[in-house]
């Protein structure tokens, strides 16, 4: 018992790991779909995991029981009276059968309980999240009565999941006790007809009718080994996905050496189809050279393809036709973990881990030890070095989850540290300061100025007074550059960003 208990926990930890592992290997098209939400991945780490222990421990342990006690049984039957060993071996088929189809019936039932189950999961995990939108909102009783209705459905499910259950093992058990009734007729006949005496009739009946027992008994864990088999099918399914842009690839070299000198980037008549919108495309056709240095920015309405570029230069998708070249090859012949090692990502939304101002900047530089002098200097770049020194415990100072004990502004500028302490070739800035008031904005503009000199660097912006020093501006309407210019070239066309622009002023 105790090897199994412990061989069963081994298997739990080491299944979610690897789960994870390859989880957090996927491309951002894996967690796009609906199936992939962040409360069905937690629970397929915790739930599922967990569930995949059905199929081992006292399973096994009964499994290896049975198999022992029947052959043992068979065997000691056959010589003590074979023609009741013979009649009683032949009703164990059908009781090891009927508890098969039980489980097999039981795995289906359940896999519907389990799809059920995942939508109060999603919808918590997604309320949790939004708690403040919710409570500004004044939604509490609206959600939970949404919530009451997915947990409803599933506890409908989960009923009559446990009615089949029933049901079915009540029919095995019987089978179990019909093969016992069979045995005494029988047994009883070949007493009367003073073939066998009753110590031979007690011998094949306790050894055979043992072995049934057992089966039964291992059957009556068909629950927990129905949910284990279609854990284990979730988990092989994550385990065997195969992403698209895998950090564990192989690829070229990339020159990683850092420094304040951009890299060359082209564009080569590049579109892309997000996986969770393929009706349409999300940037068709777009070609664009940005020299080592430039500053190129892109604009346009909202959903016209601005932040499609930025995420195609990240490696998080592939283009769905022809290539992006940087430093004169195809990125997707880089390997991907050195290639990313060479860009810096700003964007609109700065995510802060829990835990110290200093780990969250020296995170930029997972494999290094990051100096305290180094944190310092670019805390200064990033205009935020006066704000850390006021704290009492300065850099030391923890941040809370998600960052909550900074404003928008300050998590901003931390941000901007973390990626300018990677001294990125290319940077990617993708509307790193739509969400910030006018003040934090100047503190953030200036930081974002002083990171992208003498870097290239890629801006994907709402606000047109934050790219006035923009080498090229792009324009985009669906999906398409319909403008490319200077800012005083696209003022004297009078078209697409002339509109913007004095839309913007009115404003």
């Amino acid at each position: 018992g105790v090897a199994f208990a412990y061989s069963t926990e081994r298997l739990s930890r080491r299944v979610r790991d690897l789960s994870f592992r390859s989880i957090m290997s996927q491309d951002i098209g894996f967690f796009d779909e609906k199936p992939h939400s962040i409360g069905a991945l937690t629970s397929l780490l915790s739930a599922s995991t967990e569930d995949l222990t059905g199929l081992s421990g006292p399973v096994i342990g009964g499994v290896l029981t049975f198999i022992s006690t029947i052959i043992t049984g068979i065997v000691l039957a056959l010589a003590i009276g074979w023609k009741l060993a013979l009649v009683c071996t032949a009703c164990i088929p059908l009781v090891v059968a009927c508890g098969w189809i039980r489980l097999q019936m039981l795995a289906v039932v359940d896999a519907k309980v389990r799809r059920s189950g995942k939508e109060p999961a999603a919808y918590a995990s997604e309320l949790v999240r939004s708690v403040k939108t919710v409570a500004s909102l004044g939604m509490e009783e609206s959600i939970l009565v949404q919530y009451e209705g997915l947990v409803a459905t599933y506890a409908k499910d989960s009923l009559r999941s446990i009615f089949s259950a029933s049901t079915l093992y009540a029919a095995s058990q019987s089978v179990t006790f019909f093969c016992a009734a069979l045995m005494f007729w029988y047994g009883g006949n070949l007493i009367a007809d003073h073939e066998y005496s009753l110590f031979q009739f007690y011998i094949c009946f306790v050894a055979l009718i043992s072995g049934s027992q057992i089966a039964a008994t291992i059957f009556s864990y068909a629950p927990n080994a129905s949910k284990a088999m279609h854990a284990s099918k979730e988990l092989d399914d994550i385990l065997n996905r195969k992403p698209n842009i895998n950090d564990a690839s192989k690829g070229t070299a990339l020159s990683a050496e850092k420094g304040d000198f951009g890299c060359r980037v082209e564009f080569c008549s590049v579109s892309l189809r997000y996986p969770s919108r393929l009706e349409r495309l999300s940037l068709d056709d777009f070609s664009l050279d940005v020299e080592p240095g430039q500053t190129i920015a892109l604009v346009g309405p909202s959903g016209c393809g601005k932040s499609t570029i930025v995420s195609l230069l990240g490696r998080f998708y592939n283009p769905e036709s022809d290539v992006i070249k940087v430093d004169g090859r195809d990125i997707s012949e880089y390997d991907v973990h050195q290639y990313r090692r060479i860009i810096s990502l700003v964007s609109q939304e700065a995510f802060l881990f829990s835990g110290t101002i200093h780990e969250n900047i020296a995170i930029g530089l997972p494999d290094e030890e990051v100096p305290d002098e180094a944190i310092f200097s670019v805390c200064k770049q990033a205009n935020i070095y006066d704000f850390v020194a006021s704290l009492p415990d300065g850099i030391s100072t923890t941040v809370g989850t998600g960052g909550s004990m900074l404003s928008g502004g300050q998590k901003q500028r931390i941000a901007i540290a973390r990626a300018m302490l990677r001294k990125p070739r290319l940077l990617l800035l993708d509307e790193a300061t739509a969400a910030l008031d006018t003040k934090s904005e100047v503190l953030v503009q200036a930081a974002l100025d002083a990171a992208a000199e003498g870097r290239t660097t890629i801006v994907a912006a709402h606000r047109l007074s934050t790219i006035r020093n923009a080498d090229v501006i792009c324009v985009f309407d669906l999906g398409k550059l319909i403008e490319k210019g200077t800012r005083d070239e696209l003022m004297e066309m009078r078209r697409k960003y002339w509109q913007m622009v004095n839309m913007q002023n009115l404003k």
